[in-house]
């Protein structure tokens, strides 16, 4: 084997640093290109991606707001339901949001102006619609805009919701974003990787942030939908499901709680007298003085009208609904102020325990409502009990 010496040392050395020059090139040159295409592929990729995130947002939009309002469409309801379509468009992505009987007569009509949402009156119907029974339809209404329309049923078919929506700005922040990307590939080959990074986390942040948003959004429809408008206490479907709630909470320990179905007394010819304007102020308060009464814990909700529910969890006996029955009837019954009048209404109650009295949310809501119209039938202020066929009056003392 011949040795090395020393003259041959520095060929062997300009050669590893040619090879390493070439490489180096080689591997920058590769990584510059395959950064420009994964560039161009993740742009592509973050515009899919954000087109499906867009068409389940409007169809997750769609059907909350179809919820929010298909209580007031069933009460026709028309203040209702523009309160909650101009809440709706705080939805910078919302441009107009309308909500029609099933003829296609518009009940309610929102656009978002500079001014922010502002009511359409001189839009009195929309057509076409969608073919007889069909649930949802979308339909592009521009480059970046979409109209999308959503049957509002309540077991029947009450209307229609339609709106539009745009993907302007998501698109133009996707659209600037890759064009950064491809200009720091080219100019920042040494901080290729670490710009890439950079830029990716950026955009992961602009993705997650707009959908962060919707998806908060969407949560507060959805709590729009489970409340009552007027007085912000829980509506009916929400009342349903808190109710099935205490029963599979309480039905493996047979543990005990009460349905308290609650009615004004003397609340129609304040109604009539005084006008719905002052009857809603009444029925906020009572709302306010029922919520404040209640435990801890305890559930209210209002049905509709003047008719409120009471779930009272922990109950091991019916003697223990006593003072909570004596609080509720001694509270509504004192004055209530309105502007300068001073009106008083009173409060019968009707309660059914659970397992007791049943053990489906039906049958506990109709024990408990049968019991009431007995106290309100024996002279109303008072509360009864259901007992089988018999309703037991527990008076206020």
């Amino acid at each position: 084997m011949s040795r090395v010496t020393s003259h041959q040392r520095p060929k062997r050395v300009d050669v590893s640093s040619g090879y390493f020059i070439q490489t180096a090139l080689l591997v920058s040159l590769s990584t510059v290109l395959m950064l420009a295409a994964g560039t161009y592929w993740i742009t592509q990729q973050a515009e899919a991606t954000l087109d499906a995130q867009e068409r389940e947002n409007r169809n997750s939009l769609a059907i909350g707001l179809g919820l929010a309002v298909t209580e007031s469409l069933a009460l026709n309801d028309q203040g209702a339901i523009e309160a909650r379509l101009i809440l709706a468009l705080s939805n910078q992505n919302l441009q107009e949001a309308v909500v029609t009987d099933r003829l296609g007569n518009v009940l309610a009509f929102v656009q978002a102006t500079e001014k922010g949402p502002q009511p359409v009156f001189n839009q009195r119907t929309l057509s076409p619609l969608p073919p007889a029974g069909m649930t949802a339809q979308e339909e592009k209404a521009g480059e970046l805009a979409y109209r999308r329309w959503q049957s509002i049923e309540a077991g029947i078919p009450l209307g229609w919701l339609r709106i539009s929506t745009t993907d302007e700005r998501n698109r133009t922040s996707v659209a600037t974003l890759g064009q950064q990307i491809l200009v720091l590939a080219i100019l920042m080959a040494a901080a290729m990787l670490t710009a890439f990074g950079l830029i990716l986390r950026r955009a992961y942040r602009v993705i997650s942030a707009n959908e962060f948003t919707l998806r908060q959004r969407n949560l507060l429809l959805q709590d729009a939908a489970d409340t009552d408008a007027l007085t912000q206490l829980a509506n009916r479907p929400a009342l349903m499901r808190a109710l099935q709630g205490c029963i599979v909470h309480n039905q493996p320990t047979g543990s005990g709680f009460a349905v308290c179905f609650m009615d004004l007394d003397g609340f129609k010819p304040i109604n009539d007298t005084h006008g719905h304007e002052i009857g809603d102020k009444v029925l906020k308060a009572v709302a306010q003085r029922i919520k404040s009464t209640a435990r801890q814990g305890d559930f209210v909700a209002r049905l509709g009208g003047d008719e409120f529910v009471l779930l009272v969890d922990n109950i091991d006996n019916a003697s223990e609904l006593g003072p909570v029955f004596s609080r509720l009837i001694r509270t509504i019954s004192e004055p209530i102020g309105v502007g300068d009048l001073v009106v008083s209404v009173g409060l019968s109650i009707g309660a059914s325990i659970f397992p007791r009295d049943g053990i489906s949310a039906e049958m506990l809501l109709a024990h408990a409502d049968q019991a009431m119209y007995h106290a309100k039938k024996a002279g109303g202020r008072q509360s009864a009990l259901w007992e089988g066929n018999v309703q037991l009056d527990q008076t206020e003392p």
